[in-house]
């Protein structure tokens, strides 16, 4: 996609006031804007344009969001650009994509009922989370699309508890001949094989990803920690026990000397973690349960988004109509802690 098509565009930044910046990112800032003529609320993600043109991911992110249609995917209303002369043909500095504004994420969402901002997340709320996050990573993968950014702040939350996948700009369409190696995913979030550079990958790292995001609400903070990549998977063998050949071979080629234990102990740190849910212990289990088959180091083993919606964990849910709304508890500068949960059961 050129400069030129961008800068085609017939609507222009000036249809909308931008009231203040949410957040920053590798090509851009996003802002919180209203729409001059209709008053809708949005967000505008502004894309610098550099030297060569649209960065390869924007191009990526914005084919994919005009292609995908799905209930569990943020809608992109429209791409606008910077005002610019007419009479001298200027090609504008920056381009914006727009969205509808959705308040909360699940980042901000663990973050507030760490702080004790918000209850623990009942377990109709969660399975629904869940439910919807599984099921739009369904959609993905049997289009052959792999995310490569899974993790709570990709997660937008309304107040009626609606999930929407957003930042597609590390996805990748995965034909026959793909072979998956930049390595894409938050740190954190990264499974053993991208860790140790076994190429390619598969859409069994979105699968592991899923997993660390079930076990940062589980545990309440991030499952595998460290500065670098050896750090985090010297933490993970630590915690996953003994992994299979494959994963051996991988920490030899890169010289990693870890202590293997003889124990998986993923299980128990799950169990220990108080975390921001709360539920009668068999939901509970079953959850852990379903984290730890994410979590398997061995790729080939992991089930894939089909399988997950199987689980029994992810039975019998509930209705968001039969769910309180998220509203407001009180004005402060972050709104992802302006929110309690009013989720008890009814």
């Amino acid at each position: 996609m050129s400069c030129s098509k961008v800068a085609g565009c017939v609507n222009t930044i000036s249809d909308y006031s931008i009231t203040k910046c949410i957040g920053k990112g590798t090509y851009g800032s996003v802002f919180k804007g209203v729409h001059k003529q209709t008053g809708d609320v949005v967000a505008l993600k502004r894309i610098d344009f550099t030297d060569i043109g649209i960065p390869k991911s924007s191009t990526r992110e914005i084919q994919l969001l005009m292609g995908l249609k799905h209930p569990n995917i943020i809608h992109l209303r429209e791409i606008v650009v910077d005002d610019v002369s007419k009479e001298n043909g200027s090609i504008p500095n920056h381009f914006y994509l727009v969205f509808d504004f959705i308040d909360n994420d699940l980042a901000g969402i663990v973050r507030a009922i760490n702080q004790k901002m918000l209850p623990p997340l009942s377990c109709s709320v969660l399975q629904w989370y869940i439910y919807q996050i599984v099921s739009v990573l369904d959609f993905l993968h049997g289009s052959h699309i792999i995310h490569r950014d899974i993790k709570l702040d990709n997660f937008l939350v309304t107040n009626d508890h609606h999930i929407y996948l957003s930042d597609f700009g590390l996805s990748r369409l995965i034909t026959s001949s793909s072979r998956l190696s930049f390595p894409a995913y938050a740190m954190a979030y990264r499974s053993p094989e991208i860790l140790l550079e076994m190429q390619p990958y598969t859409m069994a790292a979105d699968i592991w990803a899923l997993g660390v995001l079930i076990a940062t609400i589980l545990v309440g903070r991030t499952l595998f920690v460290g500065t670098t990549d050896r750090e985090v998977m010297v933490d993970i063998l630590g915690k996953c026990g003994v992994p299979p050949m494959s994963i051996r071979s991988g920490l030899k080629e890169c010289s990693l000397e870890a202590p293997i234990p003889s124990m998986r102990c993923i299980k128990t740190i799950l169990e220990a973690g108080e975390g921001v849910f709360f539920s009668c212990h068999r939901d509970r289990d079953q959850l852990i349960d379903l984290c730890d088959r994410l979590l398997d180091l061995n790729p080939k083993m992991r089930p894939t988004t089909h399988m997950i919606l199987l689980h029994p964990f992810l039975k019998d849910i509930v209705p968001p109509s039969r769910m309180r709304d998220i509203t407001e508890m009180k004005q402060c500068d972050d709104p992802l802690l302006n929110l309690i949960v009013r989720n008890k059961e009814t």
